[in-house]
């Protein structure tokens, strides 16, 4: 009841050794706390997104829902299939979230997370979850006041529009963008 409703939760690891990679999940029931289901999946890393694919296809059949074609679309969406450019948009992230959530932010972390998007970028030009990070990044460091620009409301558009050229269903891109246009005032049109 105190999470809306909620009746099942989704929980796993990922185990991974160099290429090769595990994961565990198990969809437990909320109310009784048993796990109704549970499977592990193993493969390369370049596999990773027709693992999730196939686990949420898992998922629906063992919850008897019916996924419908624009899920299905987002679901099957292969982000990038280059190893190092997953790697270092992963590393991005956990710089991120040390970035982000911190009282005391550092500036290093700042400068390593738009460099390893950078190397992200530079690797598979087609990663939107690279591009949206930087902007969502960029636009925390400016809120704190310590990289302040002129542009940086025009970077953080320019950034979360090439995801969406991408990826026209980036939620993260979308929000970020909704924040933009809050704060500027401006008409999305």
């Amino acid at each position: 009841k105190d999470l809306g409703g909620i009746s099942y939760i989704l929980q796993g690891n990922v185990l991974r050794d160099k290429n090769k990679i595990k994961v565990f999940v198990s969809l437990v029931d909320v109310l009784s706390g048993k796990e109704k289901w549970s499977k592990d999946y193993s493969g390369e890393v370049e596999d990773i997104f027709t693992l999730q694919e196939n686990i949420a296809q898992q998922i629906a059949f063992e919850l008897q829902v019916k996924i419908t074609p624009e899920e299905q679309n987002r679901i099957a969406r292969i982000a990038t299939k280059n190893t190092k450019a997953l790697d270092a948009y992963n590393e991005a992230q956990l710089n991120f979230v040390k970035y982000a959530f911190t009282i005391y932010p550092n500036e290093k972390v700042y400068l390593k997370i738009q460099t390893l998007c950078d190397k992200a970028i530079l690797i598979d030009s087609n990663l939107a979850e690279a591009y949206v990070l930087k902007a969502r990044a960029y636009w925390i460091a400016n809120g704190r006041k310590q990289y302040h620009s002129e542009d940086f409301m025009d970077t953080v558009k320019f950034l979360c529009l090439k995801a969406l050229k991408i990826d026209n269903n980036s939620v993260d891109a979308l929000v970020q963008l909704t924040d933009y246009y809050q704060s500027t005032g401006r008409n999305a049109l």
